[in-house]
């Protein structure tokens, strides 16, 4: 019989195969007529190419070899039922029973004979976008079924296949009465199997909707956490200003300190320190506190406003000690907290910070230091001692740093 007068084919190796001489010009080897109806079950090491010549046209659809690491498996969408529940029960988990993935890259040279699309239709897609399984129209009224040879029983696959060909052309390809599978005619054993079927599905349906309305109102929770945060607590590494400053007031609160805000105090037309910060753990122990927002790095001149502070401050109480300071500095403001410099001051400036025994405070550092006291309010008091003693600048590596080392305490 000659191959016009085939209506289908099964194979595990190449439809058609077109091979190019030294000049350039083509010759097919196993010219498949293009109303052909396949079935191919793709090997682990094989391709498949599949060329189609109606006259002077011709086009090469090559499909894999394609393999790589990896179990992950998404099911398509737009896949009829019957067919997702086939490849849920047998092509995912012969996916995942492989040690490494084998599938399909499409390398076709054009949509096809007759048609304007590509219309692979793939049914399981994993890493790098390979395609385990897939069907695709060669022309209109033919399709090929592209399987792996691996899945538990092919059977199902050539039923669905056929039924799609009977669809097509049901003159040639006999299809099942519809009457056949109705449950008039089911044995009492196909009844009680069906009727456990669908006591499943409709408790899966029942907890799939349980499930959605709980993820729903966690979502919603989250996004009303989200925007909260966002006016709050992630001003410390993203605010500037009032915004920063009150943040900054709030979060050493939190962490226990004292915190006199200073801006009750002053003239506005005569700014001084924003803070006054004291620990109850540490009587003799304050600090004048300043907080400052950048979109660049802390410039030295900021840093020589506040010692002035500190000038004022004991020119205002003649005989008290002398604090130091802090300048609680969210630097780079605008970028993304692992991209801004480790360093907030310059190696000589830090240098003259570190000998006067005042402190340049990372407000990202801050920030870290306030969510682990939330994780672990036992730390709180571990966390004011290290801020106290610090000296030259506090970063956000060294709260970190701290963090990762005292955390399991």
């Amino acid at each position: 019989m000659h191959a016009s007068e085939w209506d289908a084919i099964v194979l595990s190796s190449h439809l058609g195969r077109r091979f190019f001489g030294g000049s350039g010009d083509g010759f097919t080897r196993r010219d498949a007529p293009v109303h052909l109806n396949a079935i191919v079950l793709l090997t682990g090491d094989g391709s498949f190419q599949d060329v189609l010549e109606d006259g002077s046209k011709t086009y090469i659809r090559a499909l894999g070899p394609h393999f790589a690491k990896g179990r992950r498996a998404t099911i398509s969408d737009g896949l009829a039922d019957e067919l997702e529940f086939l490849v849920r029960q047998q092509l995912v988990p012969a996916v995942a029973a492989r040690d490494e993935q084998h599938g399909l890259k499409t390398t076709g040279s054009g949509p096809g004979l007759g048609g304007d699309e590509d219309t692979l239709q793939p049914f399981l897609i994993g890493p790098d976008d390979m395609v385990y399984a897939a069907k695709y129209e060669r022309v209109p009224g033919s399709s090929v079924w592209v399987v792996p040879d691996d899945v538990p029983d092919i059977r199902p696959w050539f039923r669905l296949a056929f039924a799609e060909w009977h669809r097509l052309d049901p003159e040639t390809y006999f299809g099942a009465p519809d009457w056949f599978d109705a449950d008039k005619w089911f044995t009492p054993a196909e009844t009680t199997k069906s009727a456990q079927i669908a006591a499943e599905l409709d408790d899966f349906a029942a907890a799939q909707l349980a499930h959605e309305e709980r993820l729903s109102a966690l979502e919603r929770d989250l996004a009303a956490l989200r925007a909260a945060t966002a006016e709050n607590e992630r001003l410390l590494i993203a605010g500037q200003n009032l915004d920063l400053q009150a943040q900054v007031r709030d979060a050493l609160v939190e962490l226990g300190f004292g915190v006199e805000d200073m801006d009750l105090q002053w003239d506005p037309r005569e700014p001084r320190e924003d803070f006054r910060i004291r620990d109850s753990a540490d009587a003799t122990w304050m600090v004048i506190g300043d907080a400052t927002g950048t979109t660049k790095g802390v410039k030295g001149v900021k840093l020589m406003t506040t010692e002035r502070f500190v000038t004022k401050y004991v020119a205002d109480n003649p005989g008290q000690p002398i604090p130091n300071f802090w300048l609680i500095a969210n630097h780079f403001a605008e970028r993304d907290p692992d991209s801004r410099p480790a360093d907030l001051v310059r190696g000589d400036e830090l240098g003259l910070v570190e000998a006067s025994g005042s402190l340049v405070l990372d407000t990202v550092a801050l920030f870290h230091m306030l969510m682990a006291a939330r994780v672990t309010p036992t730390l709180k008091a571990s966390i004011r001692g290290v801020l106290r003693s610090a000296r030259g600048q506090f970063t956000a590596k060294a709260a970190l740093d701290w963090i990762e080392a005292n955390a399991a305490e």
